[in-house]
């Protein structure tokens, strides 16, 4: 159950990368076209 643990801590982790990645692309993309 450890390694089920530490898997889903590293999903955690990258769900949030993505979305800090994706909110970033939506301000970025507000900024140079006015899209999104």
């Amino acid at each position: 159950m450890r390694l089920w643990r530490l898997w889903s801590g590293l999903a955690d982790v990258v769900a949030d990368h993505v979305n800090a990645k994706m909110h970033v692309g939506v301000i970025v993309g507000a900024i140079h076209g006015g899209r999104g």
